[in-house]
């Protein structure tokens, strides 16, 4: 989306109803997660309605804002994906099959022993994070760094 159809909408001084505004919903993103067990909860919609006080508190409401923000692209492998629909299909994954999911976590750990399971669950999480950490190790070996 190009950036300069938004900006034409920013008024030149700060206007201290919008500074007010968008300092409050900051402190309640912030502090709000973790005060209240509802918010917790139900982060991904908590976040959705701050972003959209934000944006009407702003007054920078458009159709390429509403579009740019469903088509927004996140690659996964060579996928490109809008976060929006990433975020709304694990919701439903979570919240329809979480139940499924503890049960086989439960069983598992049941059937492994809870110590063996705890270990297993770190090691895997060590190793991992090894792996990542020698392929960091071997492409700065040649060369290459992110920028």
């Amino acid at each position: 989306m190009p950036v300069n159809l938004l900006i034409s909408h920013i008024p030149d001084e700060p206007v201290l109803y919008i500074v007010l505004g968008l300092c409050l919903i900051t402190l309640l993103v912030l502090i709000l997660p973790f005060i209240v067990k509802k918010v917790e909860e139900n982060l991904e919609l908590f976040f959705v309605i701050m972003g959209v006080c934000a944006v009407t508190i702003s007054g920078l409401w458009s159709w390429e804002l509403v579009i740019e923000a469903l088509k927004a692209p996140v690659v996964i492998g060579t996928v490109p994906v809008g976060i929006f629909q990433v975020v709304l299909v694990f919701g439903l994954l979570i919240h329809y099959f979480n139940r499924s999911f503890c049960r086989f976590v439960l069983t598992v750990a049941s059937k492994l022993g809870w110590r063996l399971f705890t270990f297993l669950l770190i090691f895997l999480r060590w190793t991992r994070k090894k792996r990542l950490n020698l392929q960091w190790l071997h492409a700065l070996q040649r060369g290459w760094a992110p920028s």
